[in-house]
């Protein structure tokens, strides 16, 4: 902190500190409030659950055949045995829409400020997301190449004879 006075004055007095978002949304106000409704706040906390969605629907995976929960647990009212991983896979997928609305309520109902902070936070982890998943489609591609130029090793036995 010696080598930043700025950060020196602003802790001496904190009254300095500018509580608005790029001059749009003041950071100390809800979105609901008894006062009324604030709607920059509302509208930071809805980027911050649409950008949650994204992140999150981009980790699950994209399978059409899927069934949803309603089946699965009508198959096994049945009598049949319920497969845990399609179980949980249907669970996953009705999360995504879930809880970004729990995000949405909440970051409209505290300071925007901690909205901002959910918009960032979801942000930089679907960019690392992009990153990281191009990363592994590129390595996948290498090796799925190695694979194809390696000449197919036939594997032949020689029988030892017994005396």
């Amino acid at each position: 902190m010696r080598d930043l006075p700025w950060i020196q004055s602003l802790a001496a007095d904190p009254s300095q500190f500018n509580h608005t978002f790029l001059g749009l949304v003041d950071l100390s106000r809800t979105g609901f409030s008894a006062s009324g409704i604030y709607l920059p706040a509302i509208a930071l906390a809805l980027v911050a659950a649409i950008m949650q969605f994204y992140q999150t629907r981009m980790l699950l995976p994209n399978d059409k055949d899927a069934r949803k929960l309603s089946d699965i647990l009508k198959q096994a009212s049945s009598g049949q045995q319920a497969d845990q991983s399609e179980v949980n896979a249907a669970i996953s997928r009705g999360m995504i829409y879930f809880l970004p609305g729990v995000t949405f309520i909440f970051a409209s109902s505290v300071a925007s400020a901690l909205a901002l902070y959910f918009f960032t936070s979801s942000a930089v982890g679907y960019l690392q997301q992009i990153r990281i998943l191009k990363e592994d489609e590129e390595e996948m591609h290498e090796i799925a190449e190695e694979v194809e130029q390696k000449p197919k090793k036939s594997k032949s036995k020689k029988k030892k004879k017994s005396s």
